[in-house]
């Protein structure tokens, strides 16, 4: 095969590659050390900002848990 075939062939390969992957190869052949995002980091414990930390105040105290109706998950996550 020449030079140009092979050339041809690999730009196939690549163009049917997702945009997301040639992003990462190009990045790795500039020298770039890719590391996997889950892998990175890892969250301890999220904390709520601004105005959902409000709300969450607010609903505490007029005692959203206690109102009618039957428990259900959604409600349980909120309060917590």
């Amino acid at each position: 095969m020449s030079w140009a075939g092979l050339a041809s062939r690999r730009w196939r390969i690549c163009r049917a590659l997702p945009e997301e992957s040639i992003r990462a190869l190009r990045a790795t052949l500039k020298g770039r050390t890719l590391v996997d995002g889950q892998d990175a980091l890892e969250v301890v414990r999220p904390v709520p900002h601004g105005n959902v930390a409000a709300a969450h105040v607010m609903a505490a105290r007029v005692g959203v848990e206690k109102l009618p109706g039957p428990p259900c998950r959604q409600r349980d996550i909120a309060m917590r």
